[in-house]
């Protein structure tokens, strides 16, 4: 019996940890911050305050799950190449527009034009399954925005989305989330802007930004993965009473 108890705490243990193959990865879009599955955060204020970001700079997330680095590179939408890229933490600079007053913000403006340089590239060190992000172009009105997931040199998808800029500082910039619900196979994001100022700049040539990165530490249990696994060892203890039982009548 022992054996038993032994293979079966075994086989409630491997059920929460283990799952079926995916042929491909299904990944959803979400416009929204309001219950999107994060538990962990990439700061970019972790970069310093007012810098100037060099090409392969990297942030690792608050509870070390992943490390984004931010390359610069062309992009296959907006056909813009990168050079150098600023942090702007929302408390301290000019960027007047809709993200929280005190947000921190990588955008793609160079430090030594104030123009946009192209595409904000970022590789994670581990695939995450879950990662969201506030945009915003630095002309106010409505803006595009092309993002492309990647896991390694594959492309897992490309999505388009629309946003406003306007400058109430209230945090109500565009929200944009993909979940990867086949596995955590996101291993890097292409973003870009385009037809910035209610379409009338078609490059978007005075940049945009980004706030902090929304991702999932897939290493912490769901809750439902715990619930599951307290369940199995709930019976696996009543079935151990009930033989301890039996033996003593």
């Amino acid at each position: 019996m022992r054996r038993l108890v032994a293979v079966m705490i075994a086989s409630a243990a491997m059920a929460v940890v283990m799952a079926p193959a995916a042929k491909a990865d299904s990944i959803t879009v979400v416009k929204t911050s309001v219950g999107f599955p994060s538990n962990d955060t990439v700061n970019w204020g972790g970069l310093g305050v007012g810098v100037k970001v060099p090409d392969g700079s990297s942030v690792v997330s608050s509870t070390g799950f992943t490390t984004a680095t931010i390359t610069f590179g062309l992009h296959s939408t907006t056909g813009r190449a990168g050079q150098s890229f600023c942090e702007v933490p929302g408390s301290g600079c000019t960027w007047n527009g809709n993200f929280a007053a005190t947000a921190d913000l990588l955008s793609n403006i160079s430090s030594r034009t104030g123009k946009s340089q192209g595409a904000i590239d970022l590789t994670f060190s581990k695939g995450i399954a879950d990662v969201g992000f506030q945009i915003e172009s630095y002309e106010l009105g409505q803006f595009h925005y092309v993002v492309e997931a990647l896991d390694g040199n594959t492309v897992l998808g490309i999505f388009f989305g629309v946003g406003t800029s306007n400058s109430l500082n209230n945090g109500s910039a565009a929200f944009f989330g993909l979940e990867d619900l086949t596995g955590a196979d996101i291993t890097g994001l292409k973003i870009g802007a385009y037809k910035c100022g209610n379409g009338t700049n078609s490059n978007c040539t005075q940049g945009f930004a980004i706030s902090d990165l929304l991702v999932r530490d897939t290493t912490t249990p769901e809750p439902a993965s715990l619930l599951l696994l307290g369940s199995s060892l709930g019976l696996v203890a009543l079935l151990r009473r009930k033989f301890t039982a039996g033996r003593a009548s």
